[in-house]
């Protein structure tokens, strides 16, 4: 039968045919060694629970994901394409870096707030979140940074900041997550570090972030 994980409590193995399944909400998804295998699991599993079968390779909570023998490729495509239709960003250009140079760490002034008061910050932040935890680690400084602001403290500049790290991701859909069993080549870890000594959000503290790649 399907042994729950002590780690994460949505993910089910099945130790007879080295198959898992990884639930969130009504949605799920299966991985097998074969197609018989997942046909048999997901015959079993439609005895007791309610399953519409969406065929291999369908994006399932933004993410898609083929497999091909022990390699997996996981790519946001999708995700990142309605996240640019959606917050009007299809004519824009891609840009190389998460955030835009010079960009300013003060709080708006009333009058800023004003004027940025109706864009939809909260929504474009949650979707970047989302995205970074996902796929995107590169963009983790940039959303940390820019939740800052997400307290009715945003103003124009922080907006276009935001639209900046979503042209970004864009820029990186090209780019798939590739996981495997048995990775060809050497492993290189790069480790990137940078230190403020003069505090962005004035409170006294200089700042340290470390990027590991």
């Amino acid at each position: 039968g399907w042994v729950q994980s002590k780690i994460d409590p949505a993910i089910f193995f099945h130790p007879a045919t080295q198959s898992i399944i990884g639930l969130f909400v009504d949605d799920g998804t299966m991985y097998c060694k074969s197609e018989e295998i997942a046909k048999s699991l997901f015959k079993a599993i439609s005895t007791n629970l309610e399953f519409t079968d969406l065929a291999e390779g369908v994006a399932s909570l933004g993410l898609s994901i083929e497999g091909v023998e022990d390699t997996f490729k996981v790519t946001m495509d999708s995700y990142i394409e309605l996240m640019v239709t959606k917050f009007g960003l299809t004519d824009a250009k891609t840009t190389p870096i998460p955030l835009p140079t010079g960009f300013s760490y003060s709080e708006a002034t009333k009058k800023q707030i004003a004027k940025a008061s109706s864009a939809p910050y909260r929504q474009l932040l949650g979707s970047l979140i989302y995205a970074q935890q996902c796929m995107f680690p590169q963009l983790s400084y940039a959303v940390s940074i820019l939740a800052h602001y997400q307290d009715s403290k945003w103003g124009p500049s922080h907006w276009k900041a935001l639209k900046h790290a979503l042209r970004y991701a864009t820029g990186q859909i090209s780019k798939p997550l590739i996981l495997s069993a048995n990775p060809t080549g050497s492993i290189e870890i790069t480790l990137i570090t940078d230190a403020s000594f003069k505090n962005p959000f004035e409170n006294g503290r200089s700042e340290e972030h470390t990027s590991e790649l």
